[in-house]
């Protein structure tokens, strides 16, 4: 998603990000942070089957 109204900078930017969002579960990062590989397996792992 890419804002051309910089409203509310950062806090402009997660309202309008979380207006648009849907489902259970929403994660937010910083732009220089990389998550592991496993990152959602592992803080949602209670809804995770493995097959």
């Amino acid at each position: 998603m890419h804002r051309t109204n910089r409203a509310g900078f950062k806090a402009g930017a997660l309202k309008d990000g979380l207006d648009k969002a849907s489902g259970e579960f929403i994660a937010i990062f910083d732009a220089d942070f990389v998550p592991d590989p496993d990152f959602c397996a592992r803080l949602c792992h209670f809804s995770v089957q493995k097959r």
